[in-house]
């Protein structure tokens, strides 16, 4: 199921909204409107709050998409450790206030107005982070663990590469976690498992602003949007390593069983001719599993492609049935890619043709080009896919505009970033 959050720092959303939700199956987390604050405890206060709580639950109730309703974010937690270096001494006044506002005010007008049997207000919330002091430095310090930083000496250069670098890292961190719960829907290991999938923060903005969303404020998709249409394909491939062997887990959230096979190919870094590939016997997946379908040592991997090394090769995979791919394809890396030798700074070209009202860009490449991000500046609409590897010299990419524009506009605007190129 998909699950959408109304944050408690927005507003309350419009009637359409909700019933789109509950047309389309999408499940929402509802939060009143309160946010990252201590909030007063006065009489007049207290009368207005009921009022609006009252307002909301009685014409959102009925709405069966709304699956919890939260009291506000991060209040509690931000009055337990203190966010805001309240006096010790007056700390159990604010907890009386808490308690007053969100229990005895809050919590006891929705169920009065509310009968649903299954409200619980004490769920183990995820936390998240943010506002940090040194924020900058640590999305530079993680991206520096997997990627050689930008090191340009003009200022715009290296604030536009860097911007690039740490999308792609929260790309791939979301990226990574999601597949792990993924693939963890049909087994239990240490305790740990049954996950279907991830409810990741954020989708959009509500102001334009540095953030974590995967949507930009004017509707832009960034690089961990577009990743998350793949990583949440309904059929998906997704390897990692375990103890020196290399795994490949086919996850389904279909509703019927495929028939499937898997293909899988390893490529040096410096060429677009595949070292090594193999294709599975066709096998059934299971609807609604997730299983292992190939697992090889690494090593006898590395030694099938002659002069192969962790740090020279990198693998991808895909799914497909009857020659037709099902699957998006995934990839794993055998090294960090900082450590990555013989990755060339590729040249790639796009030739853009319209069909109706779609663009077709006719991408070529002269090398592997991982991570290439295709942008076309102010021009509003969203590619078919993006920040995706080029293993093959061409690739075919449609942009969906959202007002109409011309070819011209689309040659004129259109850059290309590949990883190599912020080097």
């Amino acid at each position: 199921m998909n699950v959408l959050r109304v944050w408690g720092g927005g507003v309350y959303e419009q009637d359409k909204f909700y019933e789109l939700c509950d047309e389309l199956g999408i499940m929402v987390w509802q939060d009143f409107m309160f946010a990252c604050a201590l909030y007063p405890n006065e009489q007049s206060f207290m009368y207005s709050v009921a009022k609006e709580v009252a307002h909301q639950v009685r014409r959102l109730k009925s709405h069966p998409s709304i699956i919890v309703w939260s009291g506000n974010n991060e209040n509690e937690i931000a009055l337990m450790m203190n966010w805001y270096n309240v006096k010790i001494t007056d700390l159990p006044v604010y907890i009386q206030d808490y308690v007053a506002l969100y229990v005895s005010n809050i919590r006891k007008i929705v169920l009065s107005v509310s009968s649903e049997k299954d409200w619980f207000y004490k769920s183990n919330f995820s936390f998240h982070r943010q506002h940090h002091q040194h924020g900058n430095d640590e999305m530079l310090y993680q991206a520096g663990l997997h990627f050689t930083l930008p090191q340009s000496s003009d200022p715009l250069r290296q604030f536009k590469d860097t911007i690039y670098i740490t999308q792609v890292m929260q790309a791939q961190c979301v990226k990574t976690e999601t597949e792990f719960y993924r693939r963890s829907r049909s087994e239990i290991v240490n305790g740990e498992g049954h996950t279907m999938g991830a409810l990741y923060w954020q989708l959009d903005d509500i102001w334009q602003a540095p953030s974590w969303s995967s949507l930009e404020y004017g509707g832009k998709w960034k690089m961990l949007h577009y990743f998350a249409r793949n990583f949440f394909a309904p059929l998906l491939p997704i390897g990692f390593e375990d103890q020196g062997i290399f795994y490949v887990y086919g996850v389904s959230d279909l509703h019927s069983d495929s028939k499937v096979q898997l293909t899988v190919r390893i490529h040096a870094w410096n060429s677009l001719t595949p070292l090594y590939f193999t294709v599975t016997k066709p096998f059934v997946l299971k609807a609604g599993k997730a299983v292992s379908i190939y697992e090889q040592p690494v090593n006898t991997l590395l030694k099938t492609c002659g002069n192969c090394t962790r740090q020279n090769c990198v693998v991808s995979f895909y799914l497909s049935t009857d020659r037709k791919r099902v699957s998006p394809t995934n990839y794993h890396f055998l090294s960090s890619l900082k450590n990555a030798q013989g990755l060339l700074k590729p040249q790639i070209t796009a030739s853009i043709s319209q069909q109706g009202d779609t663009f077709v860009f006719a991408l070529e490449t002269s090398a592997i080009a991982p991570f290439v991000w295709l942008d076309v500046g102010s021009i509003p609409g969203r590619f078919s896919d993006n920040g995706f590897f080029m293993t093959k010299k061409t690739r075919t990419v449609l942009f969906y505009p959202w007002k109409p524009t011309t070819k011209y506009k689309l040659e004129q605007s259109f850059h290309v970033t590949s990883l190599a190129d912020i080097y």
